[in-house]
């Protein structure tokens, strides 16, 4: 029973591990700024459908839906990664200025980029479950950032401890966090899902 247990937690760390490579491998192959949304979607959608069979995970599975998650990856990603960079700027340049007023504005800022942040995450996680528009999957994301406090709060601390865990060894960002952050994503998404069609 430890053998299997064993067996099963080496298997599930390689397939993280593949799903990671696999991601660094299609984000390279567009040049990375063009790559990095349509191979977050597509390690995503490949787990959705395989589960954790690793052997299915293959170059010939991925490079398809790559393809067909290239566009639209890259629109939801830059949807939220430049308004992130705005806010994150904004923010940057209110906390050198001294006041009342930008103090008030840093807390404004930094509720908005939590908002940004959040709600990117929602939307990466619902894609994988909803066939559903650019516009509608963004407005969706942003009402669940108010509506689902729980699954919020727990994408909040997973990012936490994942930025904790990459800056202390940064070899976790080429091997193994794109991989965990897709699962977690994922999982998150059924949850929220099932939670919206209950209600």
């Amino acid at each position: 029973m430890i053998e299997t247990g064993v067996t099963e937690g080496i298997n599930k760390f390689y397939f993280i591990l593949k799903l990671t490579l696999y991601f660094w491998a299609l984000s390279i192959s567009r040049g990375v700024i063009f790559g990095v949304g349509p191979a977050f979607l597509t390690i995503m959608a490949l787990f959705g459908e395989y589960g954790w069979d690793h052997s299915k995970v293959t170059w010939k599975n991925l490079y398809p839906e790559f393809k067909k998650e290239f566009k639209f990856g890259n629109q939801l990603f830059y949807s939220f990664f430049l308004i992130g960079l705005f806010l994150f700027l904004s923010l940057w340049t209110s906390v050198q200025l001294k006041g009342m007023l930008f103090l008030m504005t840093d807390f404004i800022l930094i509720f908005l980029l939590l908002v940004v942040i959040i709600a990117g995450g929602f939307a990466f996680s619902l894609y994988s479950h909803y066939d559903i528009s650019l516009k509608n999957l963004i407005k969706l994301s942003v009402i669940l950032f108010f509506r689902e406090f729980k699954a919020a709060l727990s994408l909040v601390v997973f990012l936490v401890i994942m930025t904790v865990i990459n800056l202390k060894m940064p070899a976790f960002i080429f091997f193994i966090s794109a991989g965990v952050l897709a699962l977690f994503l994922y999982r998150l998404g059924k949850k929220v899902s099932e939670g919206l069609v209950v209600d």
